[in-house]
């Protein structure tokens, strides 16, 4: 939720969607807060929605099985901790809740263009409106969304962080694709988190990183096999 919306009271959260759209029908679960200080449930929307003639329709809470909900306080299946589990870089754990891929959309744009200088050409990505992964290197699968090639998945390893080695400080999510030379610039990908190899780190130099990315790049090949 936006965080212009949290810190709206409930009524004026509801009326400000209600005049927006005609809403017929609402499905919340009956752990359902939000609003300024998390005072709007799910009763409240059910009375509002009497009132203004749409149906609040409560959503069975599930329980996370015993081998998921060791890693979490809320004990359920909930967007929070797919969240904690994405940004703590427990991506195959984030995977196991929703039931697929964790996946981002995001548009390529030109960077520094390092990577190519040294045989890792990256596809560069700011990922924005996101839950932010943990900062580190993942095995992904990747999808060019465009007419000419919309059926095609690709393998590759994406590094999303602030790339220390070379003092940058904004995030930035890179994605290198492996045997692929096609020039991609603005186009949008869809990038899907498959697992965690290792945190980001700072290198003492090029040589050092490349021998890690080669080392990166087994390990994911071995994961997407």
């Amino acid at each position: 939720m936006e965080s212009s919306v949290r810190e709206l009271v409930p009524a004026a959260i509801a009326v400000k969607d209600t005049n927006k759209i005609q809403i017929k029908y609402i499905f919340v679960g009956k752990n359902f807060k939000f609003g300024a200080n998390r005072s709007c449930d799910y009763k409240y929307l059910k009375d509002f929605g009497k009132k203004n003639n749409f149906l609040v329709s409560p959503v069975s809470i599930f329980k996370l099985p015993v081998s998921l909900a060791k890693y979490f306080k809320k004990k359920i299946f909930s967007s929070s901790n797919v969240r904690l589990a994405i940004e703590d870089g427990k991506i195959k754990l984030a995977n196991k809740i929703l039931g697929r891929s964790w996946f981002v959309f995001g548009k390529v744009i030109k960077g520094d263009q390092r990577g190519r200088l040294i045989g890792f050409p990256t596809a560069n990505i700011e990922i924005e409106g996101y839950s932010q992964p943990n900062y580190g290197v993942y095995a992904v699968t990747v999808k060019i969304i465009n007419k000419s090639k919309r059926n095609m998945d690709y393998k590759g390893i994406a590094n999303f962080g602030i790339r220390p080695t070379f003092n940058k400080k904004k995030p930035l999510l890179e994605v290198y694709l492996f045997d692929f030379n096609l020039n991609i610039y603005n186009s949008t990908l869809k990038v899907n988190f498959i697992d965690f190899i290792r945190n980001e780190k700072k290198f003492s130099g090029i040589d050092s990183l490349e021998i890690q990315l080669n080392k990166d790049i087994l390990k994911a090949k071995q994961i997407l096999r």
